[in-house]
């Protein structure tokens, strides 16, 4: 409890700052403000929690992004924080998909409206297609780039698989031809629960090479979930020898005894 509060006490300023100071009037008029300014902002933003919560974020194979293309960046789906991670480095305006649930939520609200974000309800077709349908226009206008979390939720299986990429989640890229920028985060997860303590938490952000939409959507989000996959496999076994932890966060990093006799047999 005591490591939440400190946390809550430390980000409360910097977030409340931000509130008031732009984020409020940037909600209120996105389209007054230029993309590149309202992705600087929140970009300072995220890079100053993360320090607060002490993780030191290693990116790789960083695209050669281009600020007068259009990107369509997926990424595995780990932890809340995920986010705050690709916002504080991605070097282009993104806008973002995210749960309808989270429009409850003051703060999150906010940024949505700052960064034109759109809600997507779960298990309601209709709404997701139309969702979908604004994202492909979007896209299609070239008004900025997109993230998506194709698993749709969290994946909290450490040892697992990540969760299959939803094929409808790239019905836009395909529609549009724009280019796809998949990413394999990790490290996330363990930084924000209670039990778990570090000196310092890693975070890997590893790139997968730019592809462009070819196929039907089922097709191409076997193969990005496939390269992301295998990536997210890679990663999870070299973060087991790096980050140095507390004994409940090495539990979780270090496979059950189930698997250990499965893999024995």
């Amino acid at each position: 409890m005591i490591k939440y509060i400190i946390w809550i006490v430390k980000v409360a300023i910097p977030l409340m700052w931000g509130y008031f100071t732009w984020m409020r009037p940037y909600a209120r008029r996105p389209d007054k403000y230029p993309p590149e300014l309202r992705m600087a902002k929140g970009q300072k933003l995220a890079r100053r929690v993360l320090r607060i919560l002490k993780v030191d974020v290693e990116i790789r194979n960083m695209p050669d992004f281009k600020h007068d293309e259009i990107y369509y960046i997926v990424s595995n789906h780990t932890s809340v924080l995920d986010l705050v991670v690709l916002l504080a480095y991605l070097p282009i305006p993104v806008s973002f998909l995210s749960k309808v649930e989270n429009k409850k939520i003051p703060f999150v609200r906010t940024l949505m409206r700052v960064y034109k974000g759109l809600y997507l309800e779960r298990n309601n077709l209709r709404q997701e297609i139309k969702v979908m349908q604004m994202t492909r226009d979007s896209l299609a206008n070239k008004e900025v780039s997109w993230l998506i979390f194709p698993e749709g939720t969290r994946s909290k299986d450490y040892h697992g698989n990540l969760l299959d990429y939803k094929a409808g989640a790239f019905k836009a890229p395909l529609a549009t031809n724009t280019t796809i920028a998949p990413v394999v985060m990790w490290g996330n997860q363990m930084v924000l629960p209670l039990r778990t303590r570090a000196r310092r938490y890693k975070v890997i952000v590893e790139f997968l090479p730019l592809l462009k939409p070819e196929g039907t959507t089922f097709e191409l989000a076997n193969k990005i979930y496939e390269a992301s996959n295998a990536t997210a496999s890679k990663l999870r076994e070299e973060y087991g020898s790096v980050q140095k932890i507390n004994k409940y966060g090495r539990k979780i990093m270090t496979p059950q005894l189930s698997e250990n006799i499965k893999t024995s047999k």
